[in-house]
C-alpha cells in the first residue's frame, strides 16, 4: 500500500527478482498511473519514497465527525485502514480540553468533516469543539496521503 510506504510494483519486479535470484529494489519496478498521477498531483516515486522515510500521519491523532462516517458506505471501515496504514491514529473522541488556543493539541489533532454537508457539520463542531480549530475534508485527507505532504492550511472547510 502506497500510502503505508510499501510499493506497488508492476510485473517486472517479479521478472527481475527472477533473473537475480533475490528480491531487487522495488523503486525501479514501481506501478505508475500517470493520468491519477496528474489528476491528483502527485509523483509515485517522489511519494513512495517520503513514506519510506516517515509515514504522512505519524504522530497526529484523527477524528472523523459522526456526519462523516455515516457518509461513508462503510460507516468509516476503510478511511481508519487507512490513517492507520500512514502511521495514524484514529479517535473515536476528542479530549476534554480540545481548543484551538492549546497548541499541542491543535498540531497533533486533525478533524475531518463531511464536506458534503458543511452547515450540518459546523452546528455540530460548535457544540462540541472549542474555537479555532480547522476542520478538513476527506478529499484533503487522502490527496494529503496521496502526494505525502499535509499542507493544513490546504482543504480547510471551516473553522469553529
Amino acid at each position: 500500500m502506497h500510502g503505508a510506504g510499501r510499493p506497488i510494483v508492476s510485473d517486472s519486479w517479479i521478472d527481475a527478482c527472477g533473473r537475480s535470484g533475490s528480491f531487487v529494489d522495488p523503486v525501479d519496478h514501481l506501478l505508475m498511473d500517470t493520468t491519477a498521477q496528474k489528476k491528483f498531483g502527485f509523483d509515485m516515486r517522489t511519494s513512495y519514497e517520503r513514506a519510506q522515510h516517515q509515514l504522512l500521519l505519524t504522530g497526529l491523532h484523527v477524528f472523523f465527525t459522526p456526519g462523516m462516517l455515516a457518509a461513508e458506505s462503510d460507516k468509516g471501515t476503510n478511511i481508519h485502514n487507512l490513517v492507520g496504514h500512514a502511521g495514524g491514529v484514529v479517535e473515536t473522541q476528542l479530549p476534554e480540553s480540545v481548543s484551538g488556543k492549546d497548541a499541542k493539541l491543535s498540531t497533533q489533532w486533525l478533524l475531518i468533516a463531511n464536506e458534503k454537508d458543511i452547515k450540518r457539520e459546523q452546528k455540530w463542531s460548535k457544540r462540541k469543539v472549542a474555537s479555532k480549530l480547522p476542520f478538513h475534508g476527506r478529499t484533503m485527507l487522502i490527496d494529503s496521503i496521496m502526494q505525502q505532504s499535509l499542507d493544513r492550511k490546504h482543504g480547510v472547510l471551516f473553522t469553529t
